[in-house]
C-alpha cells in the first residue's frame, strides 16, 4: 500500500507544482516554459531526496555517492550506449512503416534542411520538448514509480502496464489547460483520453525496454526520437 502512495505523491507532486508556476501565460510561452523547469527541478528534487532514502546503505556515510545503490533506480554508466542503441533500433522497427513512407514521399528530406534544425532545437519549447520533459518525466515516472511497484508484481507485462498508468492518467489534467484555452470540454476530453491511451500504451513499451536494458535514459532518447 505504501508503495502505490509514493507512486500517487510523485504524480501529485508533479503536476501540481506545473500548475503552481503555470502563471498567466499559455504553456508554449516562453515564461511559462521557464518558470515550469523551475517548477519541474524542485519538485523533482523533493521526489529523488524522498527516494534516497529507501536506497541508501546505512551503514555508510550519507554524502558519499556510493552510500546509495542508484542501480535500483536504473541509473547506471556501464553499458549504457548499447542500451541506447539497442532501444533505439527496436523502436525504429517498431515505426519502420512511418519512416518508409516518409523516404518514398521525401518528408525524409526535411533531415537536412538547416532552417529546419534552427528553427526545430533553438527554442525553450524544444528545449522543454526533447531534453527537459523526457529526463524528468522518466525520471519520475517511469524509474522511481517501477521502483516502487517492482515487489507488487511478479509479472512484468503488469509491472509495465500499471506503472505507465500512474503518467498516463496524468495527462488529464491537459483537459483544464484545453477549455481555459478556449475548446470545448468534449473534445478537450476526448484529445486527452487519447494521449492517455497512446501514452500507456508507449509507456508499457518503455517500461519493458528499462527493464530489460537496466537502465532509464534510454527511454529519454527515446522520447526524443519519437
Amino acid at each position: 500500500m505504501y508503495e502505490i502512495l509514493n507512486c500517487i505523491f510523485y504524480s501529485f507532486l508533479f503536476i501540481s507544482g506545473l500548475y503552481f508556476a503555470g502563471g498567466k501565460f499559455p504553456r508554449d510561452h516562453p515564461e511559462t516554459i521557464k518558470r515550469r523547469v523551475v517548477s519541474v527541478f524542485v519538485t523533482g528534487t523533493i521526489s529523488m531526496i524522498h527516494i534516497l532514502t529507501y536506497i541508501r546503505s546505512y551503514d555508510r556515510p550519507p554524502f558519499q555517492l556510493s552510500s546509495y545503490e542508484f542501480g535500483k533506480l536504473f541509473i547506471r554508466l556501464d553499458g549504457l550506449l548499447e542500451a541506447v542503441i539497442i532501444s533505439v533500433i527496436l523502436t525504429l522497427v517498431m515505426y519502420f512503416g512511418v519512416v518508409l513512407d516518409d523516404i518514398c514521399s521525401g518528408d525524409m528530406l526535411v533531415i537536412f534542411d538547416v532552417q529546419y534544425w534552427k528553427d526545430r532545437i533553438f527554442n525553450w519549447i524544444s528545449l522543454r520538448n526533447f531534453v527537459i520533459a523526457p529526463l524528468a518525466e522518466e525520471l519520475i515516472f517511469r524509474a522511481c514509480v517501477t521502483f516502487h511497484l517492482l515487489p507488487l508484481f511478479s509479472s512484468c507485462v503488469m509491472l509495465c502496464f500499471v506503472s505507465s498508468l500512474f503518467f498516463s492518467l496524468a495527462h488529464f489534467h491537459h483537459v483544464f489547460e484545453s477549455v481555459k484555452s478556449g475548446q470545448d470540454l468534449q473534445s478537450a476530453f476526448k484529445t486527452s483520453l487519447f494521449q492517455v491511451f497512446y501514452t500507456t500504451l508507449f509507456g508499457t513499451y518503455s517500461g519493458f525496454l528499462m527493464l530489460r536494458t537496466d537502465a532509464f535514459y534510454n527511454n529519454s532518447s527515446l522520447r526524443t526520437l519519437v
